[in-house]
Order: C-alpha cells, then structure tokens, then sequence
C-alpha cells in the first residue's frame, strides 16, 4: 500500500514539475491566456511547497516566478515580525533556503536530487517589509551539474542570493552550498 502511494505520488510531482516548467517556458508569448497559467503554476508550486514543508505555509512563504534554472521567493513580514519588530531570522533563513530545493527539483530530472549542506546568511539591514529573493542557474551550469553527477555521483554548486525588501534594498547575504546527487 505504502509503494502505491509512494508510486502515485512521484507521479502526481513529476506531472506538475512538466507542466510548471512547460507554462513557465511558455509565458514568453504574454499572452492572457499564458499569464493565467503561469499565476496557476505559481500557486500550485507553492502549495506542493507547503505540502512537503508545512512550515513554510505557516510563515507565508511563496514562489512569485519561476522558470528553468531560476525562481523568485517571497515571504511576508507581519506573521514573521520578532521581539523588536523586524522581520524573524529564521523567516529570512527559510526564504533564502527552499529556493535552492525548488531550483534543483525542477531543473534537474527526476535522476537527480538536492541537499543542502551549509547556509551562511550575512544579516546587512534589519527587514521591517516583506522581503523576496532571487537564484539563477544557467542552462549550461545546469548541463555541468547533471553531467559531473553522473560522472561522481554527486556534485557541489553554490547559491548565493540577495534578500531583498520592498524598496529594492538589500537587507541580507546568503551563501548556500548544495550538492545534487543521483538517486
């Protein structure tokens, strides 16, 4: 019973990863149609976030865009306000963190998989706004990536991002290192 589950769920991800990468590749016509399939991506992205880390559903994390190889986050600040109102070190922490399991799990075959090994945050400014972030892979970092995993069964790559507020300002550093490994 529990293999059956198992089976139907890899197979319920792996359809919404095709599809979510299919309408964010499609979203380049600007279509109406196109940018209605894209917020519907974005939202079902993040519930299958939530369901798999319920915690981030608590602290309103959200993917706000994504394509192949990149994805925007976001997290608001009112339910992730601390002590002396600024935004919780732990909501910046998983702001800066899932991004880089979204990234891999939708870029890389189903083969593939992420762990995160380190993250460093360098708090710059205290965030007193929600706050987004933003990675990028590019294709051919990808295709390096899968290639030295098959050639060594797993592979370090570095993620740094800019935790930014809703002024554009930078309020914190991450330094993620990752490795993607084969199944």
């Amino acid at each position: 019973m529990i293999n059956t589950v198992q089976a139907l769920n890899n197979q319920l991800q792996s359809t919404v990863k095709n599809w979510v990468n299919e309408v964010s590749l499609a979203q380049e016509s600007g279509s109406s149609i196109d940018k209605l399939k894209m917020s519907a991506a974005l939202k079902l992205l993040t519930q299958f976030v939530g369901k798999s880390i319920p915690f981030a559903s608590r602290n309103g994390f959200k993917v706000i865009d994504y394509r192949p190889g990149y994805v925007k986050a976001y997290i608001p600040f009112k339910p992730n306000k601390n002590h002396f109102n600024a935004m919780y070190a732990g909501a910046l922490f998983t702001v800066a963190e899932l991004p880089g399991g979204i990234i891999s799990v939708l870029s890389f075959d189903d083969r593939f998989f992420p762990i995160l090994k380190d993250l460093k945050i360098e708090f710059i400014k205290m965030a007193k706004t929600d706050v987004t972030v933003e990675f990028e892979i590019s294709e051919n970092k990808l295709k390096q990536l899968e290639s030295n995993t098959i050639k060594e069964g797993r592979c370090a790559f570095v993620l740094e991002g800019e935790i930014k507020n809703m002024s554009g300002e930078v309020v914190a550093k991450s330094y993620a290192n990752y490795q993607v490994r084969l199944r």
